[in-house]
């Protein structure tokens, strides 16, 4: 076996991964989607509890991803490669540490809760686009761009949407207003 081999596998699986990575929470939360695939009823106990798997795919993700970028830089030659390329992936592993950062301070409850959760899904997102950029670059085989894409983007629609509706007079998905009958209209010039 060969070093593009290697690179190319754990690239592969580090994106199903980071796919199933964003997924998780809304899987493990009881929401429309995990209602709808019978999950909901399985969740007796709390949610930080729940999340575990998520926890410890979030750290196999980084590792997966370290690995990922160790394989060819240790190699010394990196054939059919672009440097952009590798930046954007070089600044997707930094952002996930970051975001390994991110999830051990929600986990442990911290007050600033509600800033957490926001700049762990910005990071999130941050981190799909330049995966996504990273594999639309350097990718070898067609097809696994855009089945990292579909995925990713799915993901990300169903994250965005399921942050939308758990949000307090969110305008997005607030039903249109109509105006009242009886009130008082203003007279027209």
């Amino acid at each position: 076996m060969n070093i593009f081999f290697y690179a190319s596998a754990s690239g592969r699986i580090a994106t199903i991964l980071l796919g199933v990575e964003i997924l998780l929470p809304y899987l493990l939360r009881g929401t429309r989607m995990s209602k709808a695939l019978g999950l909901a009823q399985t969740m007796s106990n709390g949610y930080a509890q729940r999340m575990w798997p998520h926890y410890w795919e979030g750290y196999l993700l980084l590792i997966l991803s370290f690995v990922h970028a160790w394989i060819p830089m240790s190699a010394g030659h990196m054939p059919r490669t672009s440097l952009t390329g590798l930046w954007l992936a070089t600044s997707a592993l930094v952002l996930l540490f970051f975001q390994l950062l991110l999830g051990l301070a929600l986990r442990s409850g911290s007050e600033a809760r509600r800033f957490l959760r926001a700049a762990h899904f910005w990071t999130m997102l941050a981190v799909s686009v330049l995966v996504l950029s990273h594999l639309w670059i350097n990718s070898s085989i067609f097809s696994i761009k855009w089945l990292a894409l579909e995925f990713l983007a799915l993901a990300t629609l169903i994250h965005s949407l399921e942050v939308l509706r758990s949000a307090p007079d969110s305008p997005w998905l607030a039903p249109p207003s109509i105006p009242n009958e009886g009130a008082a209209r203003l007279p027209a010039r």
